[in-house]
């Protein structure tokens, strides 16, 4: 049934995606329907349809919707002149009428918003905050943290922010292009002067007068929302014109601003020359290898400047983007299947995004406002399954041999981390031991020759096969928090819980700290590994850190937080132990080349521990009584 705004747009959805021709559905076709990755995720354009912000925006969210079937959100009172005849042009490409909404669905019916604004502002993001995901498309506001995922497309200037990707790929180029390649001594015959729907700079009268003086043979034609007559006979003055993108091929020159126009040109074969909208512009069109006017008086001097340089025909598409389009739509799909996740000791949507920390293609990360955690934010990646094949092929794929040949090692590392423990904690006799994700149990072989009474957990069947039948230790599947100890083992409490390389696959940290400390007697011991976001590594290249973090670690532990974090659940740190320490990984060793075993290199590894700066930590905490 249809009761709510929200059920009439699921219910066009459904139909748009499967098409009326289709129709009447069947129950089973309408469930499987469900199912679809458009129907699953929602999408809903955003464009700016502003005055003054030029049409490119909207230009592109109705090409990315015919394909995707997507929503296109335009607020009744933002509808101008301009914007209906744009949509009327796209209605005959195939955009559905349906398509365009003029309000925003209840929570009932959660969308993936795709911003297409240049500049978010904060009453924008409020509108848009309750959402699955918020995702923004050439977003240089100062709210950019307030997305969920940064899509750069048009190739920008050093932006203080950094996007998760950056694919002028994604440039919808031309299918028509110039027959034969012009060359930058060509004569041009004909001109395009478009600089957007509604020209805020107001520079194209002014740049119509000057090709025309100085290309007095050519035929000009200009885009003006408010054409102005003068004597040059060779121009004419046009409204928008339709399918520019792929008419464009049929003018030698085109004179427009940075931004779509000028990439299309490109890529027909045209040339180009740039005006300065603003000063950012100028040095987008000199890092983009485009010939462009450096002032807005567009002097006949400088016009022809611009004219004979060998920038006209710039070659960013043949070096960035030989291959074929890609599609936008695809890639907002792709995107938009990701996930949204919160802080995981806090569980809580703040009332303003927490700071990013750092962005890549397929994650973001941000930093809790309240505890300081820093945490996965949103994430594409497709879930992993920590069955055999993680701990053989995957393992052998990042350390060179399996986790079963490597058995030996990671014992003896669980030696010394016993040593560790029982500096902390004399008494062994008699006492067990937990091991949460104990996997094939190394660490719970270490503890068994240390006399302590051990026990294990993990998810993965192949595992706790190998901990039961080879190693003759008790050890059950299930996973943790939602594990019953005292049903599973006959224990309510342990002595000592561990968990080594564990802890920042947990997305749910909060349940499982709460669970550890219920699990753990008074004066016990929990001790666990993780990699470091305070080592060298994190230091050094904080954004490469990110990016080379496994895609299933949701939490980044620092040595300055993890204090504070610990001991809401009653857990005292008691020892921090740094490892991991890599003095080649020291930017100064890198440069200087320094050599393995040398004096400097010897000096940068006692540095490195001395200052708690390798990749990975132990952390030793005692349960005290809250």
């Amino acid at each position: 049934t249809i009761d709510t705004y929200s059920d009439y747009l699921r219910a066009i959805n459904i139909v748009n995606t499967l098409g009326e021709e289709k129709a009447p559905y069947s129950y089973d076709l309408v469930l499987k329907a469900l199912t679809l990755p458009q129907i699953a995720n929602p999408v809903i354009f955003a464009p700016s349809v502003v005055k003054g912000r030029g049409t490119g925006h909207l230009h592109r969210c109705l090409s990315a919707a015919i394909e995707s079937k997507a929503f296109v959100y335009i607020p009744e009172s933002k509808s101008l002149a301009e914007t209906e005849a744009v949509l009327s042009a796209y209605f005959e490409k195939g955009l559905l009428p349906s398509q365009i909404i003029s309000k925003l669905p209840d929570e009932s019916y959660l969308p993936v918003i795709v911003t297409d604004r240049f500049c978010l502002s904060k009453e924008e993001y409020q509108e848009f905050k309750n959402n699955k995901a918020l995702i923004s498309l050439d977003e240089s506001s100062e709210y950019a943290d307030y997305s969920d995922y940064l899509l750069d497309i048009i190739p920008s200037y050093k932006l203080k922010r950094r996007a998760n990707s950056e694919e002028p790929c994604l440039i919808e180029k031309p299918k028509n292009v110039k027959s034969l390649p012009q060359s930058s001594d060509s004569v041009v015959n004909s001109v395009l002067v478009c600089l957007g729907g509604e020209d805020p700079a107001g520079l194209t009268l002014p740049a119509v007068k000057t090709a025309a003086k100085c290309l007095p043979h050519a035929k000009i034609t200009a885009v003006c929302e408010k054409p102005e007559s003068f004597s040059f006979g060779n121009v004419e003055f046009s409204g928008p014109i339709k399918d520019l993108k792929e008419r464009i091929f049929e003018y030698d020159l085109v004179i427009t601003h940075y931004g779509l126009t000028a990439f299309e040109a490109a890529c027909a074969g045209c040339k180009v020359i740039l005006l300065p909208t603003t000063k950012l512009h100028v040095k987008l069109a000199e890092k983009y290898g485009f010939a462009f006017i450096p002032n807005s008086k567009i002097t006949e001097e400088d016009f022809l400047s611009a004219l004979n340089s060998e920038k006209t025909l710039t070659s960013f598409f043949a070096k960035e983007n030989s291959a074929e389009n890609a599609s936008l739509s695809q890639r907002i799909s792709e995107i938009s299947e990701g996930k949204k996740l919160l802080c995981p000791v806090c569980e809580k949507n703040p009332l303003l995004p927490d700071p990013v920390i750092s962005r890549n293609k397929t994650r973001t990360y941000r930093r809790c406002r309240t505890c300081g955690m820093v945490y996965m934010s949103y994430t594409c990646e497709k879930e992993k399954k920590y069955q055999k094949a993680y701990f053989f092929e995957d393992y052998k794929k990042q350390y060179g041999r399996t986790y079963e040949e490597d058995f030996d090692f990671i014992k003896a590392q669980g030696l010394r981390r016993l040593e560790n423990i029982h500096s902390i904690y004399p008494v062994f006799e008699d006492k067990n031991i937990l091991d949460i994700g104990c996997a094939y149990g190394p660490f719970l072989s270490a503890a068994s020759d240390a006399g302590l009474k051990p026990f294990g957990t993990d998810i993965s069947e192949d595992a706790i096969s190998y901990v039961q039948n080879k190693l003759g230790i008790p050890a059950v599947t299930s996973a943790f928090p939602e594990i019953n100890i005292e049903a599973e083992f006959g224990i309510p409490q342990f002595d000592i819980v561990s968990m080594w390389f564990v802890i920042e696959h947990f997305k749910n940290l909060d349940q499982v700290l709460s669970k550890i400390s219920a699990i753990l007697k008074n004066d016990g011991i929990f001790a666990f590994s993780t990699p470091s976001g305070e080592g060298i590594s994190a230091k050094s290249n904080k954004d490469s850190f990110f990016e080379k973090s496994p895609t299933d670690h949701f939490t980044i532990w620092e040595l300055s937080q993890c204090e504070s974090i610990l001991m809401k659940y009653g857990l005292k740190v008691e020892k921090i132990v740094s490892t991991g320490h890599h003095p080649e990984r020291f930017p100064f060793v890198q440069k200087r080349n320094i050599k393995k075993g040398s004096f400097l290199w010897n000096l940068t590894d006692k540095y490195s521990k001395l200052m708690r700066l390798g990749d990975t930590v132990e952390i030793y905490c005692r349960k005290i009584e809250k």
